[in-house]
C-alpha cells in the first residue's frame, strides 16, 4: 500500500476523483442533498466515465487501478464534505454517513471502470493493431 501511494501517477488518479467528486457534490447544500435521485446519479456517473477516461490515457495503470483510486478520491471528496458539515452544521447532520460512502463507492466504481476499459480497449484494439 505504501508503495501505491509513492507513485505519483496513484496521487495523481486519486486527486482527480476527489476533485471530480467535490465538483459534483459540494456545491449542494445539505438540506437539499438527495443521493439517490436521477440528476445527483447521473452527474456523478459522468463525472465517474470522465475520471476514468482522463485516468487512464494520461496514466498507464490498469483500468482496474484507474477505477480503485478514483472510487477512493471520490470516497475521500464525500468523506471530507461529512466532517466539514458535522463541525459546521452539527454532529447528528450526518448519522448514515457510511452509507453515504458506501453509494458513492457503488456510482463511481463501475462508471470509471467504463471509462478506464473503454480506453484499455481502444489501446488494445485499436492502437496496438
Amino acid at each position: 500500500m505504501r508503495s501505491l501511494f509513492k507513485d505519483r501517477n496513484s496521487i495523481f488518479i486519486l486527486t482527480l476523483g476527489a476533485i471530480a467528486g467535490g465538483f459534483v457534490h459540494w456545491p449542494i447544500p445539505y438540506e437539499e442533498m438527495a443521493m439517490s435521485s436521477q440528476p445527483y446519479v447521473l452527474r456523478m456517473g459522468i463525472a465517474g466515465v470522465f475520471v476514468g477516461i482522463i485516468g487512464a490515457i494520461l496514466k498507464k495503470k490498469t483500468p482496474l487501478m484507474v477505477s480503485f483510486l478514483a472510487t477512493a478520491g471520490f470516497a475521500l471528496a464525500i468523506f471530507i464534505r461529512v466532517a466539514f458539515d458535522m463541525f459546521a452544521i452539527g454532529s447528528s447532520s450526518h448519522n448514515l454517513w457510511p452509507f453515504e460512502i458506501l453509494i458513492i463507492v457503488l456510482i463511481s466504481f463501475p462508471t470509471s471502470l467504463v471509462g478506464a476499459g473503454l480506453i484499455g480497449l481502444i489501446n488494445k484494439f485499436l492502437i496496438k493493431n
